[in-house]
């Protein structure tokens, strides 16, 4: 979800594939990977812990900076596989797969006037 939320704000989302997992990569207009993202990991935080506004914006970013700086851990691993040409790792640039592969929300969908279904680009 994340990724489309990133593509549809005109970022460059990639998805990073590795056995049993994947996680966000999101690079920058050249295509270069840029940040990485274990979002698995949004949200670890108990907020409720803590008593003040400010601790609770400080434990969030915390949490994210530490989401970022692990999912940077796990692409290192993917790279080097994929760069050895293991087949159960791979980096997919969501812009080139959507190419080929729409979006769930590929457009809108709307009714005419006789109810019959018509999807608006």
């Amino acid at each position: 979800m994340l990724a489309s939320i990133y593509q549809r704000f005109d970022l460059f989302p990639y998805l990073i594939l590795k056995p049993n997992h994947m996680f966000l990569g999101i690079g920058d207009a050249n295509g270069d990977l840029t940040y990485f993202l274990e979002t698995t990991m949004i949200g670890n935080v108990r907020l409720d812990a803590l008593a003040t506004a400010e601790e609770k914006w400080e434990a969030s970013k915390a949490n994210f900076k530490n989401a970022m700086a692990v999912a940077k851990e796990e692409f290192d691993e993917v790279k080097s596989r994929v760069d050895a040409g293991d087949p159960y790792y791979a980096v997919i640039d969501l812009k080139e797969a959507r190419k080929t592969i729409p979006s769930i929300n590929y457009g809108s969908v709307r009714t005419d006037s006789k109810g019959k279904v018509m999807l608006v680009r």
